[in-house]
């Protein structure tokens, strides 16, 4: 019986022809499904929100970057903040030779806490952000109050 040695370093795998193929499939395949997912991700698109906090109130800041002031409605339904958009379909004499986004109807909505002032929310619309302001509650502001000590 003869033993044989191995040492997997020593040996050069020639790699080259193998990843050649590898992407070559990889891009035909990437190449056929990457329009649908496009589509289907702008199908589902809806504005990113950022929610900031302060002592007095939450920010909900919206990228509706596209969208006119007119397009966009804000209301409430018991305890949900509804941002709901309805832009106009696109002429049929508009033809795109390259589209990569596109503005679309979309809705959201936020379950607002005990602790927000219904009657004090406010919104602006600014350089394609969308601002709404829910305030808080006079108590549920935190109390800052220096304790002396005796």
């Amino acid at each position: 019986m003869s033993s044989v040695t191995f040492r997997p370093f020593t040996q050069r795998i020639k790699p080259i022809a193998f990843n050649d193929e590898v992407k070559h499939i990889l891009d035909h395949l990437w190449s056929q499904t990457a329009p649908s997912l496009r589509h289907l991700a702008q199908q589902n698109a809806q504005p990113l929100v950022n929610i900031l906090k302060d002592d007095k109130a939450y920010y909900l800041n919206f990228n509706v970057a596209g969208y006119k002031k007119e397009q966009i409605n804000i209301h409430l339904e018991a305890d949900k903040l509804i941002v709901k958009a309805t832009v106009p379909s696109p002429e049929e004499s508009e033809t795109k030779s390259h589209q990569e986004f596109s503005v679309k109807d979309f809705e959201r909505a936020f379950l607002l806490s005990e602790d927000i002032d219904v009657n004090s929310i406010q919104a602006k619309q600014e350089n394609g952000i969308l601002q709404i302001t829910l305030t808080l509650r006079e108590k549920a502001l935190p109390v800052k109050k220096e304790i002396a000590i005796l």
